[in-house]
């Protein structure tokens, strides 16, 4: 488990599911006093709240998809191609104070900690809190250099951090078909981020959406720095977090709550720094930056229902499911040109994560 964030996740496809098929709390025991046992039946009130609690993971993961992508696409189309100057420290307080509203009404509801509890052990999560920081300002340096697809497929580099991290700091131990995976999720990840050829030319100028950037630009091989040094961050903070977790009974909200806690004091301190050099704390505020904070926040805690209520295969539909939604938005609603080697290599990584799930020992 980790952070309530939408780039931590990969998280969603670390978790294994252990609830057998035919078992749970929507059958009933066999009916009769003895002799022959009788299969299951399903009682009709538990019936159909096992249909409702289906329904309400389907609708669970369509929105995680669907928001990650969204994320993905307004952050390029407002920084990348229509080159809005807002602070991004500013639009990362206002998601932070979101996020921290609705986990502290969560911890508050459930009132299995007190707030001295909460407070008395948050130091650990400083740490993090501050790699959060650069992390952030790292994604929003990348995805204005380098196109969505490009963008959400580095990303996923993160498996292979988060399991040499894993294995540094926890001892976990790869089976080999999960090493075979991440090698080609690796191979998949350098042939869009360091093509041998150019992928493709860059889309023709339109009206109000500025032009794309071409992967032979100096500014394209900047932002795919910036997302390897957040890949390498986000492996870290992930393993630490999920460390941290392990070490206490805080629930993944109360963590939340310390963590942004941390976060929204180093951001308003950065806000403050800026809106005295600038002027004004929301100067250059446009409708797209109003939409990157709600849609953080929102992909905050659904992240956060995702890894309480979904398995393991239902998480990797959705996180394949938003790489193959961000190269389709990427080309039909930023332009931006996606060939058949861009195809090709979308589902070599796509083939990759899946493997990787699949891939314990």
């Amino acid at each position: 488990m980790q952070r309530l964030d939408t780039l931590e996740f990969e998280t969603l496809i670390n978790e294994d599911d252990d609830d057998e098929p035919g078992q749970g709390p929507y059958f009933a025991a066999p009916l009769g006093g003895g002799g022959e046992a009788e299969a299951p039946v399903v009682v009709g009130a538990a019936g159909a709240r096992g249909v409702t609690v289906t329904l309400f993971k389907a609708l669970l993961l369509v929105a995680v998809a669907l928001q990650a992508t969204a994320y993905t696409i307004v952050r390029r189309l407002s920084r990348g191609v229509n080159e809005e100057s807002y602070s991004s420290a500013s639009v990362l307080l206002v998601m932070e104070l979101m996020k921290f509203s609705f986990s502290l009404l969560v911890v508050t509801f459930e009132r299995e900690f007190s707030v001295f509890t909460l407070i008395t052990t948050s130091l650990p999560l400083l740490l993090p809190a501050i790699a959060y920081l650069a992390m952030n300002v790292l994604s929003f340096i990348a995805i204005k250099h380098v196109d969505a697809t490009t963008f959400i497929v580095i990303i996923q580099l993160k498996l292979l951090t988060t399991a040499l991290f894993s294995i540094c700091i926890m001892g976990k131990e790869v089976s080999p078909r999960r090493w075979r995976s991440l090698v080609t999720l690796t191979v998949g990840v350098t042939l869009i981020a360091f093509p041998s050829t150019s992928i493709g030319e860059p889309a023709a100028a339109r009206p109000g959406r500025g032009r794309s950037v071409s992967p032979r630009d100096e500014t394209f091989y900047l932002g795919v720095a910036a997302v390897l040094i957040e890949v390498v961050l986000s492996g870290f903070t992930s393993v630490f977090f999920e460390s941290t977790l392990k070490s206490s009974r805080m629930s993944v909200w109360g963590r939340n709550v310390q963590l942004s806690s941390w976060s929204i004091l180093i951001y308003a301190g950065t806000v403050s720094m800026e809106a005295n050099a600038a002027g004004a704390i929301f100067k250059g505020w446009t409708p797209l930056a109003v939409a990157c904070a709600l849609l953080g926040a929102l992909g905050g805690i659904l992240v956060a229902l995702a890894l309480r209520f979904t398995d393991s295969l239902s998480k990797t539909i959705a996180t394949t499911s938003c790489i193959i939604l961000t190269c389709i938005g990427n080309s039909l609603l930023l332009g931006e040109p996606v060939t058949f080697q861009v195809l090709l290599y979308v589902v070599i990584v796509v083939m990759s994560v899946i493997d990787y799930v699949y891939g314990a020992a």
